[in-house]
């Protein structure tokens, strides 16, 4: 981390490597450790850049949603997922695929969208 550091002394905007790094553990749902990364991310670019650039915006958006997910089982959709393949994933058993349905009643069953997000009760 130390390079990282010194590089981010160099050039604030290099924050993007934080953000970036805390996307790949989200993506893992990792989110405590993706928590981290975009907070220190988050506090150099407010004190940087400023609150209203884009990329503070961006850094506390995802922030948020890390937030809400840590402690709550979050699916990011792949291709090929559907409600039965992530009931059989998560609780064993394609046959329990509505309580996911039920928990995300904006999703449509026939059109599950590369990269949306899914509540997993």
């Amino acid at each position: 981390m130390a390079d990282l550091d010194r590089a981010i002394e160099l050039d604030p905007e290099n924050t993007f490597a934080l953000v970036k790094e805390g996307e790949i553990y989200q993506a893992l749902e990792r989110y405590k450790d993706a928590k981290l990364l975009y907070q220190r991310a988050l506090e150099i670019q407010h004190r940087v850049l400023g609150p209203e650039h884009p990329d503070t915006v961006h850094t506390r958006e995802a922030l948020e949603v890390v937030q809400a997910s840590i402690g709550k089982r979050v699916h990011v959709v792949q291709p090929g997922d559907t409600f039965y393949t992530l009931a059989e994933k998560y609780y064993g058993d394609e046959k329990k695929y509505e309580a996911i349905a039920k928990a995300n009643p904006e999703a449509h069953a026939t059109r599950l969208s590369t990269g949306q997000m899914l509540r997993i009760p």
